[in-house]
């Protein structure tokens, strides 16, 4: 037996591996972060797990650089893997939201927390779905044909094995500051004491910038749309294609890239693979850190991040987590009516204007709304009775609707489209915004969480409706 086929059992072995401890990752890392009785126990059980992921990446990598592995080590497994750990964080997150309800006083986190389980559970159970269908099936590599249900699902390969390497990545992280905390004499105590301390030292302007500096900073990875993921993507899928000999009975490399890379992924889905890709990573560094943030504090590694936020979020999910689940909700729901509705060939279409509206209005309009409400608001909303301003509110509104209308223009060379329906989606994106800040409270839902959904699903009726 030569040593390339002795690589074939191998292989599977560290793909195998890599896949699945992921989940146990995921789970003894909730457990350690939730549970005080044997936590250390726990902690170092994800990190075992962690650790011997990235063990089973680096050895798995290069041996299927070298010799290659059967299909189905690598196609159906990493989306199958990623589904059961959005199915678990989905049900933690249950737990979670019954647990805020019960040890603190604030419905909307409870709530929000809430709607956050349940789409992160859908969409858990979305992919799972065919992927299951993949990685228990007869897994046959012998036609473009045959191949085309491992490079068309939500997280085609390779995609769902690069988004689950972010898992090992945050828990080296948290173990690193836990054994530096564990061994410091000195640490903070009393997070408000501190969080009060430091915010008294600096303005309300300054305070609620930082507060929203994340809103801008998102919009970075929006240029996936319009520039950098296709390169990206390209790159991914040029080393998955061709850094792989060609295996038994697979169709030829070359086949694989005309057939399936370029007109499936490159040219149908590239903004939205690399964008869920991104917002993927994010989602899980913040999540996986928030909640040491909230059950653990002396072990939260981004202790500065945590000093800006206001009294009702110190103790509960922070906004940045709620703002991402929704954006992730927004790209999926997109990126799979792009599948149905679309052909190959012919580009994302109006699910990456939608989408692209989507981020703009609920990430850099609220913030604009919050900060000129902070610096130029002095009629409030309500009769007095909540901290909007009209000012801020009339702000958030006018720049959603430039916001929109401007993000639609932007990808109309790549998309199509006509200046009449950006007008509409620009007000129907702007008008649910407005509606959601001005009845928030007392609608018990985070903003952050409830515009991106609420207006991806209207803009997707609006076109449904009059458009499709």
């Amino acid at each position: 037996m030569s040593l390339a086929d002795a690589w074939n059992w191998f292989g599977l072995v560290f793909e195998y591996s890599f896949a699945f401890f992921s989940i146990g990752a995921a789970v003894f890392l909730f457990l350690a972060v939730m549970k005080e009785k044997r936590a250390r126990l726990y902690g170092w059980i994800g990190g075992g797990c962690a650790i011997w992921m990235m063990l089973s990446f680096i050895l798995g990598t290069t041996g299927n650089a070298q010799f290659g592995v059967p299909a189905r080590g690598f196609m159906g497994t990493f989306q199958f893997a990623l589904s059961m750990i959005l199915i678990i964080v989905g049900v933690f997150l249950l737990f979670f939201a019954f647990d805020t309800k019960k040890n603190v006083d604030e419905k909307e986190a409870f709530y929000s927390t809430l709607l956050l389980a349940g789409f992160i559970l859908g969409i858990g159970i979305y992919i799972f779905i065919p992927s299951a269908a993949i990685f228990f099936g007869p897994q046959d590599i012998t036609t473009i044909e045959s191949l085309l249900p491992y490079y068309t699902i939500t997280y085609p390969f390779p995609m769902a094995r690069v988004t689950i390497t972010v898992i090992p990545l945050v828990i080296f992280v948290v173990g690193a500051y836990v054994i530096k905390e564990m061994r410091a004499k000195k640490y903070e105590t009393n997070a408000m004491q501190e969080v009060d301390k430091y915010q008294k030292t600096v303005s309300k302007l300054d305070l609620e910038i930082s507060r929203k500096i994340y809103h801008v900073l998102i919009l970075v990875i929006i240029v996936m749309y319009i520039s950098v993921g296709r390169t990206i993507l390209e790159n991914i899928y040029n080393f998955s294609v061709y850094g792989l000999p060609q295996q038994p009975g697979m169709p030829d490399p070359i086949n694989i890239w005309n057939d399936i890379v370029l007109p499936y992924i490159l040219d149908f889905r590239a903004g939205h693979l690399i964008f869920l890709l991104a917002v993927s990573w994010i989602f899980f560094i913040l999540l996986f850190t928030d909640i040491v943030r909230v059950k653990k504090y002396r072990y939260y590694p981004i202790k500065m991040l945590a000093k800006i936020y206001r009294d009702k979020e110190r103790v509960v999910l922070a906004p940045h987590v709620y703002l991402t689940g929704g954006i992730l909700f927004a790209v999926i729901l997109s990126d799979g009516f792009n599948g149905l509705l679309g052909n190959p060939g012919v580009g994302l279409g109006i699910s990456a204007q939608i989408v692209m509206i989507t981020i703009m209005i609920s990430a850099l309009a609220d913030a604009i709304a919050t900060i000129i409400g902070v610096t130029k608001g002095k009629h409030h909303l309500k009769g007095g009775k909540g901290r909007k301003t009209w000012e801020g509110w009339i702000a958030g509104l006018v720049s959603a609707v430039l916001l929109g209308f401007l993000s639609f223009l932007i990808l109309m060379p790549y998309c199509g489209g006509t200046f009449g329906e950006a007008i509409v989606f620009a007000l129907v994106g702007a008008g649910v915004f407005a509606l959601i800040d001005f009845f928030s409270p007392p609608i018990p839902f985070s903003d952050n969480i409830l515009n991106p959904i609420a207006i991806s699903l209207a803009l997707w009726g609006v076109w449904f409706l009059f458009f499709f």
